[in-house]
């Protein structure tokens, strides 16, 4: 039976791959480009600066959830090669998993105001686990795709180059784009819906930093 869906599956990958088609597959990047980029260069400043955790705490949390994604990698691709389902191995997580991810992204960069730093620590801890749980359950299957969908190396080697070109991109966007937006959010007059939205985070850092978050997330689930 094994034999069957293996010949099945290479019978339907293709030698050759058109320009639209490699664009379109790098495309899928963009959004871990943003997400990772974002988080990398500005979550450990927000939590520390904005949400008010401790140095120590924050590292804490972070180095944490770095752990928790070095784990969960190999496991995803485990569970991946051995999903059975009507849309394949990889595309259920693809499917399924980018509502989850851009909502766990989200949930970064909206930290509630708790009384308590133990509060705040354990609330990004959790929204760390959630988000790179998350980040490994859509880009793990992704990012083995390349070899389901064509059988020839050059354009193995082809469509990986369109892949990091638009990872690429998106890293510099997602690190350069969330202080131009918390600039402008805090420096703008105000505007009624912003105010109405955010409430008492209306004109500060985190209210940029939350906008900044929905912008990414949206783009995330396109």
């Amino acid at each position: 039976m094994k034999t069957n869906v293996s010949s099945k599956s290479s019978n339907t990958r293709r030698s050759s791959l058109s320009v639209r088609e490699k664009l379109c597959y790098g495309l899928g990047d963009v959004s871990n480009g943003l997400a990772v980029s974002s988080v990398s260069v500005w979550f450990l400043y927000y939590l520390t600066d904005v949400a008010g955790l401790g140095a120590f705490l924050a590292g804490v949390a972070v180095t944490v959830g770095r752990l928790w994604d070095a784990v969960t990698d190999p496991i995803m691709g485990w569970i991946a090669d051995h999903t059975r389902s009507r849309w394949g191995k990889r595309l259920p997580y693809l499917l399924f998993g980018a509502i989850p991810y851009a909502l766990s992204y989200l949930a970064l960069w909206v930290v509630p105001e708790f009384e308590s730093e133990r509060s705040t620590f354990i609330y990004v801890t959790v929204a760390l686990i959630a988000f790179n749980t998350c980040l490994t359950v859509v880009f793990v299957p992704y990012t083995s795709l390349t070899a389901a969908i064509t059988n020839s190396y050059d354009e193995r080697t082809s469509v990986t180059g369109y892949r990091m070109v638009c990872s690429q991109i998106a890293f510099l966007i997602g690190a350069a784009l969330p202080p131009a937006i918390v600039a402008w959010v805090v420096d703008r007059q105000e505007l009624i819906l912003f105010d109405t939205f955010f409430g008492s985070w209306a004109g500060t850092a985190r209210e940029g930093h939350a906008l900044q978050a929905g912008i990414f997330a949206l783009v995330m689930v396109a």
